[in-house]
């Protein structure tokens, strides 16, 4: 059995080689005005149409390379790597004070608060490093935009998920920081005990967070999503019902394993009584405009089913980084983070990517290109766990990664693989090149009419395509 420094010296370099070489791969995809490009393939959405520059790819880049140059490692000039980013980021906000492409999964779709509130923190965590103004300012136009669009008091309305409240409090909290304001740390803690409403408190599903005030489900990511909110500020202001409900949600996260995969999917309820009271408390949303939480009559009659797949392989590097925050907090012990982040990592490709998931239509036996494919936007929440690794474990400098220059892997389907190259990734099959988009700027080459539109949900591949 090998002794805990061994364990920690081997983690390190671990960290210390996957770090370079995922930097590496997702520079392919960076455009020259700084921004990070990328497919789109998540549980609510996907296409092919467009890998034009999310919101969402860009601040775990930002905050990750402001981890690595606090913690003094060596490598690059993390500091102007971010402040490209910035630059990007920053221009990309329009004279309404939207950013570009801000739209909810796929184009088309609404965008959501969760978006302006991850952005106003990363670009508050550079602003702390930096002490540049034009950095503070850009947070406060994206959280005017978020103030008027989506929050009444301390309520988010208009999209009340839970872990999105959490990431506003989360919002609110650097930005009282960055502007030396103790009202808005004051707020963030208010934000954070509304949220615990929403955490169940007993049986087999105890610690878990039901996904909003209109749906119950416990979806194992976004349960994720909502610890290191809930322990930072819990920090940050002394509240140890705060921490303690971290604690709990990540004592719930340990019980969601699957063989293949990282996590189950998710835990949804059911049952006759439910079905009937979810109706009746409707009238929340359509009468009393949320002002009357009555899911609380619906809940106590929950029975749950499990919804193994699609298991998040890349996306839930976000839920782990919240376990290796409880392990650095004495809340758990760090092992667990330890272990989870080692399944991680054994998945890197030899690009130096990482998959979405397995099991994206419910087998994990089977394989498409949604599971396959590394995604910017969940690569970035890895990146941004690594950068967090090197930080805690010590890491005192990554070289310049060795990656290979093409890569590809065998699909569902007659002769379908995905195929990736510095320059573009593309889907073949029997009949051909099914889509290619080039790199980094996202534009389409190829695409045949079968793969044009929302791929939405059971479209996600064309009929027939993979049967």
């Amino acid at each position: 059995m090998p002794a805990p420094a061994e364990v920690c010296s081997d983690l390190r370099r671990a960290v210390a080689g996957a770090l370079p070489r995922l930097w590496s791969y997702l520079r392919t995809w960076q455009r020259p005005d700084g921004l990070f490009g990328g497919l789109i393939a998540t549980w609510w959405s996907s296409t092919v149409e467009t890998a034009e520059p999310h919101p969402m790819n860009q601040f775990p880049l930002l905050i990750g390379l402001v981890r690595l140059h606090g913690a003094g490692v060596r490598g690059s000039e993390w500091l102007a790597e971010a402040g490209r980013v910035a630059d990007g980021l920053i221009g990309s906000i329009g004279r309404d004070g939207r950013l570009a492409n801000d739209y909810g999964d796929i184009p088309g779709k609404s965008t959501g608060p969760v978006f302006y509130s991850s952005c106003v923190r990363s670009l508050c965590e550079l602003y702390l490093a930096r002490r540049e103004e034009r950095l503070l300012e850009a947070a406060r136009r994206l959280d005017a935009l978020l103030a008027r669009s989506w929050t009444r008091g301390d309520e988010l309305v208009g999209c009340p998920v839970t872990n999105q409240e959490l990431s506003w409090a989360w919002a609110r909290l650097w930005l009282g920081r960055a502007r030396n304001d103790a009202a808005l740390i004051e707020q963030a803690q208010r934000i954070a005990r509304r949220a615990l409403a929403h955490q169940v408190v007993g049986g087999a599903m105890a610690g878990g967070f039901h996904q909003g005030r209109f749906d119950d489900r416990l979806i194992t990511v976004y349960v994720g999503k909502c610890i290191e909110p809930l322990l930072e500020i819990g920090r940050a202001t002394s509240d140890e019902m705060l921490i303690a409900a971290a604690r709990r949600a990540g004592e719930y996260m340990l019980r969601q394993d699957v063989a293949a995969g990282i996590w189950l999917n998710y835990h949804g309820p059911e049952g006759w009584w439910y079905r009937l009271l979810r109706q009746a408390t409707r009238l929340d949303r359509r009468v009393f405009q949320q002002r009357i939480p009555l899911y609380r009559l619906r809940r106590p009659f929950i029975r749950w089913r499990t919804i193994g797949y699609p298991s998040w392989l890349a996306r839930s590097a976000d839920g782990i980084r919240a376990l290796g925050a409880l392990g650095r907090d004495g809340e758990l012990p760090r092992a667990h983070a330890e272990r989870y982040t080692r399944r991680l990592l054994a998945l890197q490709y030899p690009h130096g990517g990482f998959p979405n998931a397995v099991g994206f239509f419910g087998d994990p036996a089977r394989r498409n290109w949604q599971d396959a494919a590394p995604c910017t936007r969940w690569n970035a929440y890895v990146f941004l766990l690594l950068c967090q690794l090197a930080a805690d474990l010590g890491v005192t400098e990554v070289e310049p990664a060795q990656v290979a220059a093409e890569w590809s892997c065998e699909l569902e389907g007659p002769d379908a693989r995905l195929h990736e190259t510095r320059d573009r990734i593309e889907l073949r099959d029997a009949t051909g090149v099914c889509w290619r988009i080039a790199k980094p700027h996202g534009r389409n080459e190829v695409i045949t009419p079968a793969w044009r539109g929302d791929l939405s949900g059971p479209r996600a591949a064309p009929r027939g395509h993979f049967a």
